[in-house]
This record gives C-alpha cells, structure tokens and sequence, in this order.
C-alpha cells in the first residue's frame, strides 16, 4: 500500500516537473533521489535551499520568478553528480585535512599558531588581507610562517564587501601580490626571481599560489582575473553533502572548466579554465551530544567557518569541538572529499575577548578546542596538508 501511494506521488511530481519545462534526464534523476527520500527518512542533502544564489541558475531555465516550495525540495539536485571527478582520484585510505585562516589582523594569533602546529609537526595556510601587512609586526610574524613552511595566499589588499569589476579587482590583486612578494620572496634575505611568490611544496610542483575572495564574493570579473593568476581559488561554500546518518559523500575540488552543473552562475559562465575550485566544507552538526539535540539548536550544517560558529552563533568551544570532529569524521565514513576548514587567527587570541566581551568561550576554551582538533586528526593519521599541496595532488592526480 505504501509503495503504491510513493508511486503516485512520484507521478504527481513528474508531471508538476514536466509543466514547468524541466528536461527529461533532470526529471529522472529528481525520481531517482525522491526514491532513496521515500526508502531512508535520515536521507537528507546538507543544501541551503532558500539561497537564491543557488536557485538562479535552475529559475532562469525554467523561466519563473519564483519557485513552488515542493520544486526547491529538489531543485539543487538537478544534475547532481557524486562522481563528478574521475574515481581514480578518490583515496581510499587517505583522508586530507587543511587548516585555513583569514584576515590576519592580529600578530598573536599568528604567533599561537606556530606554537600550536609545531607542536603537531602540522602546517596551515594563511590568507592575510595584504594591507594589514604593512604593519611591520604582522609583517615579521606573516613572514616566519612562510619560512617555517606554512603557505600564504591572497585574501586581497583591502578586504571590501561586494562585487566589482574587473579594473578594482585588477588593482586589487596586483597590489596584494605586491605587498605578498615582499615576504614569500625573501628567503631568509634572499630575493627569488620568480613571478608572485614560491611556495615550498612536497610534490613535484615547486610554484604554486591561491586566492580567497573576501566575504567569499565573487563574480565573472573576479574570476576572470583569478584564472590567469592563481593556481587554485578557495571563495566558494560550494560543498553540498549527501548525508546519511554519520556519512557524508561531498565534492572534492574541481576545475573550472568543467565546473559541475549546481555551481553558482558567475562559476558554470566561465568557460576554458585551468584553475581548482577548493571549496570551503560546511560543517556538518551532529544529533543528540551534550545532553540535547545540536541540530535543534544549530541547524544541520553551518555555512562561514568559525565567524558563524564564534561570532554570530557564539556557542560554546566544547560545542565547536563537538561539531568539527564529526564534520571530519562524516567525511572519512563518506567519499573521503577534503576537508577545508575556513578559520580566523583573529579568534584565538585575548584581544578578540576584549573586543568581544558578550563571547560564551575564552580565547584559552577556543585555543584548546582548535588544538584538540589538530591532535584528533594526528591520532587517526589523517594528512593535514596546506592548501597548495592538496591542489597539487589533485593536479597531479587528475587523468
């Protein structure tokens, strides 16, 4: 009886599918999910459905103004393809993890960070805003990081919120590269004649740079710009799951120029790449933990990074602990995509508590939570790598 009454709500979906011209080969594949919805009621997709950003591309071939409630339970997943980088790629027995941080305007956080990974024989990459370094102690501390092997990417000079064309973005960058050679090319005082800055990695790439955009806004002109500068760009939260229980199947990093289908518009427009996309992972919050349900209270994922989790959620570091660990632990159960952590240095360090007086954690309760998690990725051997180096292997990977 069941079955016979999915059957007809099935065919009640294709034939709505259908009155709003949606190709046949979306259709089926819609049918295919609402039949793995139907069989799993935990099945879910960790995808931000009201974002109109992701709907734009799916309502402008439709050609509607606004999408019926029960056609957005689906719509991102038209076209979703899992396998969308050749199976080869996909490690077995590895698990990569990459610690990022924006912003860096604060030398102490910095500075905690080398201490912290040392500790763990881990390294990290920083996207520091280039004009913050024209103070001579971020500067110097920026610059430490480079030479004990972590990487430096651009996080632009400025940091301005918006979408620009392609003359602010052009200044933007060369300027930030500007500001970025006076420390990657200095090796212990020696210039290097290169072209950006160099970047030690242990593959056989021996150059390789990357960019965030800020507030992860970007546009064609932006891209555009990107592509012919960067090896790998890093501005996208563009990491749907497919999560089932403590399982998330997720996208790996993809090239630009065969960009999968459920990107943002200004990413599927740009045509002929040869630039990785590195996604941000969202994070993914567990059930039932501390006495209650996180989801409950959290949601199922958390897009931003830390700001959402610190500054705009401010839950508790145990809480954030709790949900990174399982972030990571859905990935290895899953198809093992990488986990790209978007961070702040600004946040673990005594000057955000002065400036944040209203904070539920400590910036000590926070630095504890980050270092428990650089130990818990080391006990399970998982490969923390710095963003160059996962681009790398997967450029030198890709068939």
């Amino acid at each position: 009886m069941l079955n016979c009454i999915v059957n007809c709500f099935l065919l009640f979906l294709e034939f709505r599918f259908r009155s709003f011209n949606i190709c046949q080969s979306s259709i089926n594949h819609i049918i295919i999910l609402c039949h793995k919805v139907f069989q799993d009621f935990e099945y879910c997709f960790a995808l931000e459905v009201e974002n109109q950003e992701l709907l734009y591309h799916f309502q402008s071939q439709i050609k509607i103004d606004s999408t019926p409630k029960i056609l957005k339970l689906f719509i991102c997943v038209l076209n979703f393809n899992y396998q969308q980088i050749s199976p080869s790629l996909a490690p077995k027995d590895i698990q990569f993890v990459s610690f990022t941080f924006d912003d860096v305007r604060l030398s102490s956080g910095v500075e905690w960070l080398l201490s912290a990974f040392q500790a763990q024989n881990a390294k990290f990459t920083l996207y520091p805003i280039a004009q913050n370094l024209i103070s001579a102690q971020i500067r110097n501390i920026v610059h430490i990081a480079y030479i004990n092997g972590h990487e430096i990417g651009s996080h632009s000079f400025s940091h301005q919120n918006g979408y620009f064309d392609s003359d602010y973005w052009n200044g933007e960058i060369n300027e930030s590269l500007n500001m970025l050679n006076k420390i990657t090319n200095d090796t212990n005082g020696q210039l290097n004649n290169i072209s950006y800055f160099q970047i030690p990695i242990d593959t056989k790439r021996q150059n390789t740079y990357g960019f965030r955009a800020p507030f992860l806004k970007v546009n064609e002109d932006l891209l555009e710009i990107v592509k012919k500068t960067f090896l790998y760009d890093s501005s996208t939260h563009f990491d749907f799951c497919r999560i089932i229980k403590n399982r998330a199947d997720c996208y790996y990093p993809f090239t630009l120029e065969n960009v999968p289908k459920e990107a943002k518009p200004e990413f599927a427009n740009i045509k002929q790449h040869k630039i990785l996309e590195i996604p941000i992972s969202t994070f993914i919050v567990p059930p039932y933990t501390l006495g209650f349900n996180l989801q409950l209270k959290y949601g199922k994922i958390i897009y931003g990074g830390d700001w959402t989790c610190w500054a705009e959620l401010n839950m508790s570091a145990e809480e954030f602990n709790i949900i990174i660990r399982y972030t990571i632990e859905c990935h290895m159960n899953g198809n093992k995509a990488p986990v790209v952590l978007g961070l702040h240095s600004d946040y673990y360090t005594e000057e955000f508590d002065i400036e944040n007086p209203q904070m539920k954690s400590n910036y000590i309760q926070r630095q504890q939570a980050l270092l428990d998690i650089i130990q818990y990725c080391n006990e399970l051997n998982l490969k923390i790598v710095r963003m160059d180096q996962l681009a790398a292997w997967m450029f030198d990977n890709t068939e």
